[in-house]
């Protein structure tokens, strides 16, 4: 691209499609370099440790290709009702916490409790609390989102 004094000098529509197309190949060339890297990987230490990534994306597509019958719906469905209520209480919460001060400090002990477990645990007590099924995954999801 042609700056003069930062301001983009104006070009051709097909200088800029292809600009466009050229700036994707710093990120096609990270993702290579790391599918490299894990081929590389499960050479050195073994299938065992690191499956290959031709098998690991064959078995995507065979999970993909029998969607129902690996219950992938009810997954997604977990996952965006435990992110989309999350993010409404967060933002809730955040916002609350910015506009008053005392909505701050009693959030702030919180905040410290909820960073401050690792995951498992909040897996282990969600468990115990709600038992399989619905409710321990969204909780967890809710908690850890």
């Amino acid at each position: 691209m042609i700056k003069t004094d930062k301001i983009r000098k104006p070009q051709p529509a097909l200088f800029y499609i292809i600009d466009y197309l050229w700036s994707g190949f710093a990120g096609l060339s990270v993702a290579m370099v790391v599918v490299a890297l894990w081929a590389w990987g499960s050479a050195v230490f073994g299938e065992f440790m690191l499956p290959a990534p031709v098998e690991v994306f064959q078995k995507s597509l065979d999970l993909l290709q029998h969607f129902q019958e690996n219950e992938i719906g009810i997954s997604l469905w977990r996952s965006v009702v435990g992110i989309s209520v999350a993010l409404v209480a967060g933002l809730a919460a955040g916002l609350v916490a910015g506009s008053f001060k005392t909505a701050m400090a009693l959030l702030k002990p919180v905040i410290t409790i909820l960073l401050a477990m690792p995951p498992i645990i909040w897996v282990v007590m969600a468990l115990f609390w709600f038992g399989f099924g619905n409710p321990s995954v969204l909780f967890t999801i809710i908690v850890l989102v």
